[in-house]
């Protein structure tokens, strides 16, 4: 992000730098401090100074917060413990005790940035600083009142800029849009916020490499699931047009306004519509859906599935899932087969890591070069190379993916979903899926082997399983037509398929 000269001025003398937003992340002489260099009671120190006025606290304030019940010589034995360990990482001139106020010198917070950048008239600047505010804050500590109160605050500060920036019409459309569809996602009930996405929605158009339009972005809706709002769009509406219902679910992250900006990844989804009403959505905690203060487990999130289906007035679909989407929607089959016509998994997998009788599968230190990937490099081409290698060359697909990452995910939320994604195995589930199966995976997928495919058809029963030729994992990237034409006989029957 650019900084304006006196903020810059202070970074060049400031050593230490602090991250709230979505994640608690600490840097020092720009190394990276790793999370387990902290003890708790220290890192909850920081983060109390980091967040208060001027970054200063009475002692009495502390033990309260971080101790309530405890009795005062023991709080005050535990605050002067934190104190030793926290100087231990960050420096003994940092931190100091005097006077009985524990105080934080010469740190840049990201917090304090963002409050600053908000107020000011210019909005290229409130434009940047929305940027730093890639999730809620601290979302992981939310049982101490002083974080809860300042996450209200934040929340609030986020949207009222957002909707000043955007009123104020001096940035183009396409940074707006980008805007206005962050700050839908944190306040999805907002009238106001949909209807400035809906001025720019009609304006803004994305050219592709060939000059043309991208196609018109279907209505986004919403579904409760719990008390989580879902983003979801129907494409074709007429539920009486003979056409069966097909609802996709996307692997790790998505955002489905998102999608139909690229024009092969429209076309992929048109083709679908072709030969099915089909239904889109966000899983919870990405795109355009709410975020979410804990990451759910696989069975939260296919409940998901039921809950777009009833928003949409879907007594019964075939679940297409793909990547991490295709376990979820296995499990949706498993569970509610009276609702699943058929089940198509495109890419999937029945375990995400290696296990002795599962050896084709990722070891554990290949996920954890992952996670460094997305903490480092989100918001650029994170993994496209692995993913999608037929389209590494292309610049306007680059750029599009890069932007769909952002858009859909923060890079705290991003890092989650991978690591809760990192746990699945559903190889228990299987046998019990009594519907029509179709398995797809590309014989050269690099980043899901087709041994995945292969353990899956072989353990689903009645599954037909398909190699297709291809290195992408990605459905919309290299050849579609293959992939399309075997999803369309299986959803219409051969006699319908395309093209005869």
């Amino acid at each position: 992000m650019d900084l304006p000269r006196f903020l810059l001025a202070i970074l060049g003398r400031i050593a230490l730098s602090i991250t709230l937003f979505g994640r608690f992340a600490v840097s020092l002489d720009d190394e990276r401090v790793e999370p387990d260099a902290f003890r708790k009671r220290a890192a909850d120190l920081l983060k109390l100074l980091a967040l208060s006025s001027k970054h200063a606290l009475h002692r009495d304030q502390l033990v309260e917060m971080l101790w309530p019940g405890k009795p005062p010589a023991g709080g005050a034995n535990n605050l002067y413990r934190a104190i030793h360990d926290l100087r231990s990482v960050v420096g003994e001139e940092r931190v100091t005790f005097r006077q009985a106020i524990v105080a934080l010198h010469d740190a840049v917070v990201d917090v304090d940035v963002f409050e600053a950048e908000t107020r000011s008239p210019d909005s290229e600047r409130v434009a940047r600083a929305l940027g730093l505010y890639t999730a809620d804050l601290l979302p992981e500590d939310y049982d101490l009142e002083l974080v809860t109160r300042k996450r209200e605050l934040l929340r609030r500060t986020f949207v009222d800029a957002s909707l000043r920036v955007a009123a104020a019409r001096t940035l183009d459309d396409g940074r707006t849009l980008d805007i206005l569809r962050r700050v839908a996602a944190v306040d999805p009930e907002s009238e106001e916020v949909a209807t400035r996405i809906a001025e720019r929605v009609r304006t803004f158009e994305r050219p592709s490499a060939r000059g043309t339009a991208a196609v018109a972005i279907p209505k986004t809706r919403y579904a409760k699931s719990g008390d989580v709002n879902i983003a979801y769009q129907v494409v074709g509406d007429d539920v009486d047009d003979g056409k069966p219902d097909l609802v996709f679910v996307m692997g790790w992250v998505s955002h489905v306004e998102y999608f139909w900006t690229h024009p092969r990844v429209a076309s992929f989804f048109q083709r679908l519509a072709g030969f099915s009403r089909l239904i889109l959505f966000d899983k919870r905690g990405t795109g355009l859906s709410d975020r979410v203060t804990t990451m759910p487990d696989l069975r939260q999130r296919m409940d998901d599935v039921r809950a777009v289906m009833v928003g949409a007035g879907s007594s019964e679909a075939f679940v297409m899932g793909v990547s991490e989407g295709g376990p979820m929607s296995a499990l949706f089959a498993a569970t509610f087969p009276e609702r699943t016509k058929g089940l198509v998994i495109y890419g999937g997998y029945a375990r995400r890591t290696w296990a002795p009788d599962y050896p084709w599968a990722a070891k554990p230190e290949a996920r954890e070069r992952f996670f460094r990937d997305i903490e480092q490099n989100w918001g650029g081409v994170v993994d496209l190379d692995t993913i999608a290698p037929s389209e590494t060359n292309d610049p306007s697909f680059r750029e599009w993916w890069a932007t769909y990452l952002r858009m859909s995910a923060s890079p705290g939320a991003a890092v989650a979903l991978a690591k809760m994604n990192t746990n699945i195995d559903i190889r228990a589930e299987l046998a019990a899926i009594r519907v029509p199966a179709l398995v797809l995976h590309r014989t050269g997928d690099r980043d899901m082997n087709i041994e995945e495919g292969r353990y899956l058809a072989r353990h689903i029963p009645g599954a037909r399983f398909v190699e297709l030729p291809g290195i992408d994992h990605l459905p919309f990237a290299g050849d579609q037509e293959p992939l399309l034409r075997e999803i369309e006989q299986f959803v219409r029957g051969p006699a319908k398929s395309h093209g005869t």
